[in-house]
């Protein structure tokens, strides 16, 4: 009967030392990224860490942030995430609005809002109304007798058509959706576009 007992206590203790080890050893106090941010869970030792959290590929970035199983690694020329091998623009991690944001890069206060890299690129953040996928997408802009700018077409309700409009025409107006494009995820107005740039007409 004793020898019983002894046994169930000792095998108590152990079951206790295995659980204290578990809380003292355990790594609860720590820097967990959530939604592409650093946020403490417990009191974790360590600073925040520097590199940017959320990586595209199961998070394997390096210290800059450059995704080394897709081929990037870090240019201190440059101060960008780039492919070495690449020229242009496929030589870039960041190519958008967003990939420039995720990557950290400072924000502008703007509208659209703009992020620029170290290097002095540029992205305008692609209005939600202006965002597409197909030429198919995008219709004038319904509010505007002579539409300079081109929209969603899902975004269309939004707008209420005038209900006369003068006869004038303006060679850079989009009247009809075969005149607006699906250009780098963007409805642009192709008739405001010169040697496949498109910039802004005073109207």
């Amino acid at each position: 009967m004793k020898k019983g007992v002894i046994i169930t206590i000792v095998l108590i203790v152990v079951v206790l030392v295995i659980i204290l080890a578990i809380r003292l050893f355990s790594n609860e106090d720590d820097w967990i990224c959530d939604n592409r941010q650093w946020v403490k869970h417990g009191n974790p030792k360590d600073p925040m860490p520097t590199k940017p959290c959320g990586g595209l590929i199961g998070g394997q970035r390096d210290e800059h942030g450059c995704l080394t199983p897709a081929g990037y690694s870090w240019n201190a020329t440059e101060q960008e995430c780039v492919k070495e091998w690449e020229k242009g623009e496929q030589r870039y991690q960041v190519t958008n609005f967003e990939t420039c944001k995720d990557a950290g890069y400072p924000i502008m206060e703007s509208y659209p809002q703009q992020c620029a890299t170290p290097s002095g690129r540029t992205f305008t953040e692609i209005p939600e109304e202006q965002k597409c996928e197909a030429d198919a997408d995008c219709i004038p802009l319904p509010s505007e007798c002579h539409p300079l700018s081109c929209i969603n077409k899902k975004f269309e309700s939004n707008y209420k058509k005038p209900e006369a409009c003068t006869m004038m025409f303006s060679e850079n107006a989009a009247y009809k959706p075969e005149d607006c494009a699906c250009e780098e995820g963007a409805c642009v107005n192709k008739n405001k576009c010169i040697n496949n740039v498109c910039v802004e007409v005073e109207s």
